[in-house]
C-alpha cells in the first residue's frame, strides 16, 4: 500500500515539476535560436516574469482567465525594435500596435516576394495567382491581409493545381 502512494506522489511531483518548468524551457529553447543568430537577450526572464505579472493581475482584477490571457498576448511591450525592416510590417515598425497574425502574414509575403522575383518560372499564368495573394498578403492595413490559415490554404492549392507543370526538363539532352 505504502508503495502505490510513493508512486502516485513521485507522479504528482514530476507533473508539477513539468508545469512549472515549461515556460522557463520554452524560453530557453527561443533564446538558443535567438543567439545563434548573433543576438543576445539577457532581459529575457525579467520579460517573461513581467508578462506573467500583469496576465495574473488582469485575470485576477476582472476575475476572468481569458482576459489574463489576452492582457498578455495583446499588450504592447516597450517597443525595441530587432529585426529586418525590408520584411517587417508598417504596424511593427511604428511600435504603435500589439502583435497580431496578420503582422507575421506580411513578413511572410514580403519573402515569398523576393523569392519569386528570383526565380525563372516555367509559364506566366501560373505566376499570376501567386502574386495576387502575395500582393494581398503586403497590404498596409492588417484587416485587408488573409489569416495564415487561408495563406496556407491557397498555396497546398496552387501545390495541387500546378503539379507537374513547374518542374520542366533541361532542353539540352546528355548523353548517356
Amino acid at each position: 500500500m505504502s508503495s502505490l502512494c510513493d508512486m502516485a506522489l513521485i507522479g504528482a511531483v514530476m507533473a508539477s515539476t513539468l508545469r512549472g518548468t515549461t515556460p522557463i524551457l520554452l524560453g530557453a529553447l527561443g533564446e538558443t535560436y535567438v543567439e545563434r543568430s548573433g543576438l543576445m537577450n539577457l532581459g529575457l526572464e525579467g520579460m517573461m516574469v513581467a508578462g506573467a505579472f500583469a496576465s495574473f493581475l488582469v485575470g485576477f482584477k476582472l476575475d476572468s482567465l481569458a482576459f489574463g490571457f489576452a492582457a498578455r498576448i495583446h499588450s504592447v511591450p516597450n517597443h525595441v525594435y530587432r529585426g529586418t525592416p525590408d520584411y517587417s510590417s508598417p504596424e511593427t515598425l511604428s511600435g504603435q500596435t500589439a502583435m497580431i497574425p496578420a503582422m507575421d502574414v506580411f513578413s511572410l509575403g514580403r519573402l515569398l516576394w523576393q523569392w519569386l522575383t528570383r526565380i525563372e518560372p516555367a509559364h506566366e499564368s501560373l505566376m499570376e495567382p501567386v502574386a495576387a495573394l502575395i500582393e494581398k498578403m503586403v497590404s498596409d492595413y492588417p484587416s485587408e491581409r488573409p489569416a495564415a490559415s487561408e495563406v496556407a490554404k491557397q498555396l497546398l492549392r496552387f501545390e495541387i493545381e500546378t503539379l507537374g507543370c513547374h518542374i520542366v526538363p533541361s532542353e539540352v539532352r546528355r548523353a548517356a
